[in-house]
């Protein structure tokens, strides 16, 4: 057991390295092998006391050094691994990894200290995990202590990866072919992580199957620490590239490109330890994402590259460090009152029945009015989502609620849930077209949204 568990962190640090030479960019392979098979003839010359010439003499020399690696081969049941009896780099590499090419090899092998080598290819994870839940359900969670499928709201299927340690999955990416995972399901994520520890992703491409409203993250960590993503591409119309949540910390993000989420690149919650993002590209999303400051998190960005949206929303930041990163043209300034055109002036507005409007979509607060002291904030943090279906969600700096909305006889819309709120419509008349406007009261502030 000692020597298996020494030989599983051998590989980890070996594919570790690996995965930080290709994203550095290093030499190639084989000039790395060239160089030490140099070393080696090097070292087996100066060892030698016999002029190389003599053949005879080279070929018993190599006989003896057969014989003598021969007896350095430990005995597995006798002898305890050392340093000096340690197969190779590339030896230990193919040894530790699981090569898969379908979603239910992938699962299977997923367990503590495990090295997944997933082959180019489209992974829908939802073709085989919803009919693998219609056929067994609860049956095939006990039946895998590490994996735990959930069934979200929407009636798709998620994946729970549970109380794992040392676990690397990474992407084959000697050829053209990505190798992508995706779900189908808008209100699970593509995997989740809880209570892990010591995470490696590389190379690999998540998102959802459509475009669209979406309410949950491409990947999700919760009390997960100690996670590697390199060379990942997570994209939209997942609300976020990842949530980090309940503790988790110590998350490093190199060589990765977040784009086109719904509401950013990155939700992070109850945060602890480090959150590092290196040679990242964070851009194409309809926000900047979420960041709750802590006292013992430490949030820092070096040579990224921002959207516009995610400019708006970082380039003023006071939690976060920036290092030599790259922004594009600010478009909105925080808790700044807007100037000319962008000024609302709330008489021109029009009362309206909510009822002959398609109100699914996504609100955001353009100003809060305190009722009692006259002050108002601008662009303040506060987002609301209205489903199709009747629910949504409501988030603000403090809170976040969930509801159901429908439409009264006079025209308003009503958000039911442990305390009732009511949007009161009002259109816009703007160069041809309207736009719509919700003003909502939240305890002493009145709050108008669009």
């Amino acid at each position: 057991m000692k020597h298996k568990s020494k030989k599983s962190i051998i590989v980890k640090l070996c594919l570790l390295a690996m995965i930080l030479c290709i994203c550095s960019g290093c030499g190639k392979n084989s000039s790395s092998d060239e160089e030490k098979e140099d070393t080696k003839v090097s070292t087996e010359e100066s060892k030698k006391e016999e002029p190389s010439g003599e053949t005879s003499k080279t070929e018993e020399s190599g006989e003896e050094a057969k014989e003598d690696t021969q007896e350095q081969i430990p005995s597995t049941e006798e002898t305890q691994p050392s340093e000096e009896t340690e197969p190779s780099e590339e030896t230990q590499l193919t040894e530790g990894v699981v090569e898969v090419d379908n979603v239910e090899d992938f699962l299977e092998a997923i367990q503590p200290g495990a090295t997944i080598k997933m082959k180019p290819g489209y992974y829908n994870l939802s073709e085989y995990i919803e009919k693998i839940w219609n056929e067994q359900g609860e049956e095939w969670n006990q039946k895998h202590p590490y994996v735990e499928l959930y069934e979200c709201w929407d009636g798709g299927i998620e994946v729970a990866i549970q109380d794992v340690q040392d676990l690397s999955v990474f992407a084959d990416l000697e050829g053209s072919v990505v190798t992508e995972l995706v779900v189908e399901t808008r209100a699970g994520a593509v995997l989740n992580f809880e209570d892990c520890n010591n995470i490696f992703l590389h190379g690999l491409t998540m998102g959802h199957t459509q475009d669209g409203a979406c309410d949950s993250s491409v990947i999700s960590f919760m009390n997960t620490s100690n996670v590697y993503l390199t060379a990942m591409d997570l994209y939209g119309c997942g609300m976020y590239g990842f949530d980090a949540m309940c503790g988790s910390g110590n998350i490093y993000v190199q060589s990765c490109t977040i784009r086109d989420c719904e509401d950013g690149p990155f939700y992070i919650m109850d945060s602890q330890g480090k959150y590092e993002f290196r040679n990242c590209w964070l851009s194409g999303s309809n926000g900047g994402g979420y960041y709750e400051p802590a006292d013992d998190a430490e949030l820092s960005f070096v040579e990224c590259n921002f959207g516009e949206k995610e400019t708006n929303y970082w380039y003023y930041d006071e939690y976060a460090t920036f290092t030599d990163c790259y922004w594009e043209e600010i478009t909105e300034y925080p808790d700044v009152e807007p100037e000319g055109e962008d000024v609302l002036d709330i008489d021109s507005l029009i009362p309206t029945d909510a009822n002959e409007w398609n109100l699914a979509d996504t609100y955001y607060a353009y100003m809060f009015v305190n009722q009692q002291s006259g002050e108002t904030e601008y662009y303040p943090y506060f987002t609301l989502e209205l489903y199709e279906d009747g629910s949504g969600w409501c988030e603000t700096e403090d809170e976040y609620f969930e509801f159901t909305w429908y439409c009264e006889s006079d025209g308003t819309v009503t958000l039911e849930s442990e305390i009732y709120h009511y949007l009161t419509p009002y259109v816009e008349q703007m160069d041809g077209f309207e736009r719509l406007w919700f003003m909502m009261q939240m305890n002493e502030k009145v709050i108008w949204l669009y």
